[in-house]
Formats: C-alpha cells, sequence, structure tokens
C-alpha cells in the first residue's frame, strides 16, 4: 500500500512538471510552460543579452560597408546593388573584394533611409533579427530535432545567449 502510494505520487508529480514523456527519462523536474510562455522566454533572452550594443558606434569594417558605401544612399541607382560587391566597388573591378551580399546591402539601404547614418537603427535591426532567428530556432527544435519541448527550449535559451553571436549582433556587417 504504502509503495503503491509513493509510485502515485511520483507519477503525479511527474505529470504536473512535464507533458514531454522524454523528460520523465531524465529525472529534472521542470514546470509545463505554456508555448507563449517559452517563446516569450526565448525573445526576451535574445534582445536583453544585446540591448547594450544599441549604443554602439560603427567600427573596422562597419565603416566602409556603411558611411563609404554610396550604393546604400538613394540617389544611386538602386540596380548598383545587384552589380556590386558588398563595399559599392563593381564586381569587375581589380579593387573589388568579390564579396556579393546584395541582400545586405539592400538592407543598410532601407535603414540609411530610415535612419541615415545613425548607428542605432542598424544596430537594432541586428538585435531584432537576432531574436527572429532564436525563436525560429527553437521551432525548428521543438518540430524537428527533439521530442522535448524542454530540450527544445533549453536549446533555444541556450542558443540566444551564447557568446558565438556576438560579433554577428553587435557588429553591423
Amino acid at each position: 500500500m504504502a509503495a503503491n502510494l509513493k509510485l502515485r505520487s511520483q507519477e503525479t508529480s511527474r505529470r504536473r512538471f512535464s507533458h514531454d514523456a522524454s523528460c520523465s527519462h531524465c529525472n529534472i523536474p521542470f514546470p509545463d510552460l505554456p508555448t507563449s510562455m517559452r517563446y516569450g522566454v526565448i525573445a526576451f533572452t535574445s534582445i536583453a543579452c544585446y540591448l547594450n550594443t544599441l549604443e554602439y558606434d560603427l567600427v573596422h569594417d562597419d565603416v566602409f560597408a556603411i558611411k563609404d558605401n554610396t550604393d546604400i544612399r538613394s540617389e544611386n541607382p538602386l540596380f548598383n546593388i545587384l552589380s556590386n560587391d558588398f563595399w559599392g566597388r563593381p564586381m569587375s573591378s581589380n579593387r573589388s573584394h568579390k564579396s556579393y551580399r546584395p541582400l545586405c546591402t539592400l538592407t543598410f539601404r532601407m535603414n540609411y533611409a530610415i535612419h541615415g547614418l545613425n548607428p542605432f537603427g542598424y544596430h537594432a535591426v541586428n538585435v531584432v533579427l537576432h531574436g527572429v532567428v532564436c525563436l525560429l530556432y527553437m521551432f525548428m527544435c521543438e518540430t524537428v530535432a527533439f521530442k522535448s519541448n524542454v530540450l527544445a527550449f533549453l536549446a533555444g535559451l541556450l542558443f540566444a545567449s551564447h557568446p558565438v553571436h556576438t560579433e554577428a549582433v553587435s557588429r553591423i556587417k
């Protein structure tokens, strides 16, 4: 009788903490958070980690890719984005770096139209894009990689806060 009550108590606590069958194997009690709460925590974490970058200035290659790049200005034809490299030089030129990133240059052009050369806008777009990528990563983990929402959530948290993303988010290019 006592063993039966103990077993029933363990099953109840497992159900209360997680609906994932795979989580019961690792014996880590983790509360069953609603989907919106999990995604909200990931979004908050991904953005909070890089809020301090909003006040940064343009550094290193950002100066050449934004301040010195005439392709991002509205005076130049939009078609130049397709025929020039990332730095605004013709791809056929010997001085061209041959780094062809027209979508990135187009986002710089949109940023320039809204914020001019103010670095805040460029950094804000990077932080928001990082948040979106983190949400997509967690979604993919939930639907494809893991059978457990808990593991997907933990993977999303690790992805959102991992320092390997620092250069990609805090620098503009």
